[in-house]
């Protein structure tokens, strides 16, 4: 006998009963209830759109930006554009810089052309070679801008000793040896080379290559033009001018040299001017606070002229002297 057929077997318990397979629903709006089971979506037909893809409005959807190509520099490209950009910007517009296109720096006293002036170092000239023009002459260059001629003078200037003591005894005309040598040994005596230098529409001594017998001076010293003739009584009229005068030179620290490098002072045509002869003579052996030309458009080269040649020969200043240099190159054009 089978167990189902055993009038002793129980009868089995109900169990519980079996859950209905959820039918699908349509979408609806809005969220979907809490505990239902979102539909499978159904696989796009051919040519159509998926579901989601670049709709702001559409559920489970990727962001629009997920389908573009990201840049291989990421965010540090637009970094470095950006730092690109501000160093451009800056040298355009910065004065001293760049261009300056805004012209900031006429308006700012960046590095504008008379910056110069207001940089310099005037309490210790002579210490520090090199040294930028001194602030003393702030007020020179009539139109505000500093000329070669000016620049040149200021450092140069910076750079001369100043020495405390004004008078050095011992100086004769002699020191410098006999005047007018021929140091460059062209034939002709210094004195003739400087006239042939200076003078305009020379006419040379007949069988001479060297004696200038006529010819046309314009001096700078009184600011006249006048001529020039050969003779005992008028030769004397055009003198030649040691700019730094022998005396001066001495006391500067000449008698310190040999007899040999005093007469190719003396003899050194940068340091040597026709003139008319009374302001040769009325100069005598001045240094610049002591004695200018008559000529007030001459003064800031005839001190640039002596700025030259203490540099190149290494003679001091004093401070008066200093000052009156400083007054005469304010003067420059």
């Amino acid at each position: 006998m089978t167990p189902s057929s055993s009038p002793s077997s129980p009868a089995p318990k109900p169990g519980p009963p079996k859950p209905r397979p959820a039918q699908p629903r349509p979408p609806q709006s809005g969220s979907p209830q809490s505990g239902s089971r979102a539909p499978k979506p159904s696989p796009p037909s051919s040519g159509a759109q998926p579901q989601g893809v670049g709709s702001a409005d559409s559920r489970g959807s990727r962001p629009a930006s997920a389908g573009r190509k990201k840049s291989p520099f990421g965010p540090w490209s637009r970094i470095v554009a950006s730092l690109v950009a501000a160093v451009f910007g800056g040298w355009l517009v910065l004065p001293g810089v760049g261009p300056d296109v805004f012209d900031l720096g006429g308006t700012t006293g960046g590095s504008g052309a008379n910056s110069g002036r207001d940089a310099g170092s005037h309490a210790n000239p002579g210490k520090d070679a090199g040294a930028a023009p001194s602030s003393d002459g702030a007020a020179g260059g009539g139109n505000g801008a500093m000329t070669p001629l000016e620049a040149q003078a200021r450092r140069q200037l910076a750079e001369l000793e100043v020495r405390p003591k004004a008078y050095v005894e011992g100086y004769d005309r002699s020191e410098f040896g006999p005047a007018w040598e021929d140091v460059d040994g062209n034939g002709c005596d210094t004195r003739n080379d400087v006239l042939a230098r200076d003078l305009e529409d020379i006419r040379y001594r007949k069988g001479s290559r060297c004696v200038i017998q006529t010819g046309t001076l314009h001096d700078p010293y009184v600011g006249v033009t006048m001529p020039f003739q050969r003779g005992d009584a008028t030769s004397p009229l055009v003198q030649i001018d040691h700019v730094v005068a022998l005396g001066d030179a001495w006391r500067a620290g000449a008698w310190e040299w040999t007899p040999g490098e005093r007469k190719r002072f003396a003899n050194d045509p940068e340091n040597l001017l026709a003139v008319e002869g009374q302001a040769n003579q009325d100069k005598e052996a001045s240094r610049a606070d002591q004695w200018m030309p008559p000529n007030q458009e001459y003064h800031c080269e005839y001190v640039a002229r002596q700025i030259a040649v203490k540099h190149a020969w290494g003679l001091s200043v004093i401070e008066r002297e200093r000052q009156a240099m400083l007054d005469a190159l304010d003067t420059c054009p």
